[in-house]
């Protein structure tokens, strides 16, 4: 996959080819710097770029969701406890990520960036932006869930998202979200506290927040 990057991005990458095997100080401190680069990237424009590096140079910070998810062992049962009481045949997960839940009975995985597809080998799964569309007819999965996915997506998007959400979802949303009461106090450049009890207040199937 070929990434269209802004300068400073493309001479950071090409100092980093030149002493990968050289030097290795030089090539740390480059590493720190291609970090700080991504991190100030203006994420609402440059979304898909923006996690394809960060999946490419494996950049486990906590502005994304890889902690949320690697804490959901024990709730992988709690979600399977719920697919059964819903009668839940098949599962979507908006914004896989690592696609911790890949094992949930017929899963699909859906995230905006390609590389991590590749990285963690998810072979079913969707590449889509959901700030545009979520690409499926309505109602084609039984349960929808997120982990640390809607904190992400701006103000001006998040409604949309939100009935893109409710239009997929057959019988269950499961959301492991922060259901902030205050908006508009984002914690970081590209996070946002959203109201989401009152956002999806008007959901026509049952939803649970992890």
């Amino acid at each position: 996959m070929v990434l269209h990057m802004a300068n400073p991005l493309k001479k950071i990458l090409k100092e980093m080819q030149t002493f990968q095997f050289k030097d290795a100080m030089a090539y740390s401190n480059l590493l720190w710097k291609l970090r700080l680069a991504v991190q100030t990237m203006k994420f609402n424009k440059n979304a898909a770029e923006y996690w394809d590096l960060k999946w490419r140079f494996d950049m486990k910070s906590n502005d994304e969701p890889l902690k949320v998810l690697s804490g959901l062992g024990n709730r992988k049962s709690v979600i399977l406890s719920y697919m059964k009481l819903h009668n839940c045949v098949n599962v979507l997960e908006v914004g896989c990520g690592t696609a911790f839940l890949r094992s949930l009975p017929n899963y699909v995985g859906l995230d905006i960036s390609k590389k991590l597809f590749k990285r963690n080998d998810l072979k079913n799964a969707v590449c889509a932006d959901i700030t545009k569309a979520i690409p499926f007819k309505n109602e084609t999965f039984d349960l929808v869930i997120t982990g640390a996915v809607l904190v992400h997506i701006p103000y001006s998007h998040i409604d949309f998202v939100s009935n893109e959400i409710r239009r997929v979802a057959k019988k269950l949303i499961i959301l492991q979200e922060p259901p902030y009461d205050n908006e508009n106090k984002p914690r970081k450049s590209h996070c946002f506290n959203h109201n989401l009890r009152r956002i999806f207040e008007s959901c026509k199937v049952p939803l649970i927040f992890l």
